[in-house]
């Protein structure tokens, strides 16, 4: 097997890509796959053949690349950042074969590698492409073959909706990993050592507190109770008289000051000195800036999932996240879709109430308040009434129970039952769609997403009546409205991909659930502020039916406080 290069080679990939049916798959040299090297040999497969490129030696190819139509790979994010990495540029849209057999599987199952898959799919064993271009060629060419079996399978099963948004959204992430986030160093190390220092106050008061009741430390099998075990701090409570079944902030909030107070303080400094302190900014890339992996599919849900470090996890309006600044040149023009999942289950249940607020641009929860007590609601007029509607506005999309219901706005169980039976006969058409999400998956055995995304479910292994049936119900009830959501930014991502390409220097650098942050120079920012707008409106109107999409959308140059 010869390695192309040069003319030859950028004949020889346009000749395969206009032949490849469905799709060309593309691999890339051990090395490369193995520590993020430059790419030294790229792969490109046909159901027919295999040819093997220089793309150094191999001028043009990055223009043919960002032209061409879709390519598939196995794990196509990271070879959409080799590409990035070798070329500076890579295809719009990828078919990813690891992500259309998560979508395929909808959790019944998750093949771990590429060989694998390939076995799967009777096209395997794989070459090792350590042995040679002829067997890396041999892979590419396999790996099309995959291709072209995996699509029809996604068609029959109704997922060619969500494969295509899955599609668009990869380059998009890859991007933003690619981009990373900017964070100032000097004050995420003075929030650090302020958490840790509160942490070891904590600490010192909860010993003192404890020793001086008679809780010693012979109780702990060691010289000082470790608060970190709760093991620990339930059998020092135990030995004074006080027993809790856990450790819960709301279980804690019960107890008598200063014990609960400081245990409450204690246990979240203690996290989020584990989590966000020094250590933090060991993820820190040559450039100064944080880039976390996305996993795409992190959820059965199809929510995207994010580690080293996870930026999702960091609190909205939190000082953590007014870490994260960009320059005085630049902007961070943040974005999220408003009241998201309630416009999903307006759109779902087509209740007349949240149809009418979503239209009329009214508040939603003072609405529904409203309607529920029969009296004037506002932010301000019977406020107690509003924070209640929304409890339970938020909740049901989570399968709150009426114990969940009255710990959010402090009533008893008893009470709160009886508010979520007179708020779902208020609402019938919502009752009506909760309902019938979780009879439809029984009956069939998966939920699915307005744009096709489905769970399967094991029903077998959960008979009437036993709590594996309950949990099943709940997560049916919520899996259509929380993987639209999902559905919707990714679907979005890919939209705002494009619609940015024309600006320099801007670009994606975050996504959590509903919400998009896109850095711009500061003279940019306007304009990207209308297209983020724009193309999350687009993505929400293109999947939901009559209902009003609303983004809100601020600029400045700290994530956490936008000017």
């Amino acid at each position: 097997m010869e390695l192309l290069s040069g003319a030859a080679a950028l004949a020889a990939v346009e000749e395969l890509l206009g032949e490849a049916t469905p799709l060309c798959a593309v691999e890339v040299d051990p090395q490369a796959r193995a520590d993020n090297s430059p790419i030294r040999v790229l792969a490109f497969g046909s159901a027919q053949r295999g040819i093997c490129v220089s793309p150094r030696d191999t001028p043009g190819l990055d223009d043919l690349l960002s032209r061409c139509g879709p390519l598939g790979a196995w794990d196509a994010k990271a070879v959409h950042r080799g590409m990035l990495r070798s070329l500076g540029a890579a295809p719009s849209r990828w078919a990813c074969l690891n992500i259309s057999e998560q979508l395929l599987a909808g959790g019944r199952y998750h093949l771990t590698d590429v060989d694998a898959l390939a076995d799967d799919y009777d096209e395997g064993p794989l070459p090792d492409s350590h042995r040679g271009l002829a067997e890396l060629a041999d892979r590419a060419k396999l790996l099309a073959r995959v291709i072209a079996k995996q699509i029809p399978r996604l068609r029959s099963d109704g997922l060619g909706r969500v494969s295509k948004i899955e599609a668009s959204a990869v380059a998009a992430i890859a991007e933003m990993e690619t981009r990373g986030m900017a964070i100032d160093s000097k004050s995420w190390r003075h929030l650090a050592t302020q958490v840790e220092t509160e942490r070891r106050e904590m600490a010192g008061h909860l010993h003192a507190f404890l020793h001086s009741k008679g809780a010693t430390s012979d109780l702990f099998g060691g010289e000082t109770l470790n608060l970190e075990s709760h093991q620990e701090v339930l059998a020092a409570l135990r030995s004074i008289g006080i027993n809790l079944p856990n450790l819960k902030s709301t279980t804690l909030s019960r107890l008598r000051p200063p014990l609960g107070p400081w245990l409450i303080r204690y246990r979240e400094a203690s996290k989020m000195s584990g989590t966000y302190g020094e250590r933090f900014l060991d993820h820190l890339g040559s450039d100064g800036r944080i880039h976390a992996t996305f996993g795409q599919i992190g959820a059965s849900t199809g929510r995207m999932s994010c580690s080293g470090p996870n930026l999702q996890a960091i609190p909205k309006d939190s000082e953590h996240r007014a870490c994260f600044r960009c320059g005085d040149h630049r902007r961070l023009v943040v974005a999220d879709y408003a009241t998201c999942e309630l416009r999903i289950l307006a759109h779902f249940s087509r209740d007349p109430v949240f149809l009418d607020a979503f239209e009329r641009g009214i508040d939603l929860h003072s609405q529904t308040a409203s309607t529920l007590f029969n009296c004037p609601v506002s932010k301000t007029e019977n406020s107690e009434l509003r924070h209640r509607a929304k409890a339970i506005n938020f909740g049901i999309v989570y399968g709150m129970s009426a114990q969940g219901l009255g710990r959010t706005v402090g009533i008893d169980r008893r009470d709160a039952d009886k508010l979520l039976q007179q708020y779902f006969m208020t609402f019938p058409e919502i009752n009506g769609f909760l309902r019938e999400s979780a009879a439809a998956a029984m009956r069939r055995g998966w939920s699915e997403t307005v744009a096709g995304r489905r769970l399967y479910f094991d029903l077998g292994a959960a008979p009437e009546g036993s709590p594996e049936r309950s949990r099943i119900e709940r997560v049916a009830r919520n899996m259509p409205i929380q993987g639209t959501s999902a559905d919707m930014t990714k679907l979005a991502l890919g939209k705002l991909r494009t619609a940015l390409r024309h600006l320099p220097d801007t670009g994606t650098t975050v996504a959590v659930h509903d919400e998009i942050v896109v850095e711009c120079p500061r003279g940019s920012a306007d304009e990207v502020k209308e297209i983020l707008s724009r193309e999350m409106v687009a993505a929400g109107e293109e999947l939901l039916d009559g209902v009003p999409i609303e983004v809100d959308v601020a600029v400045g140059t700290v994530w956490g406080k936008p000017e």
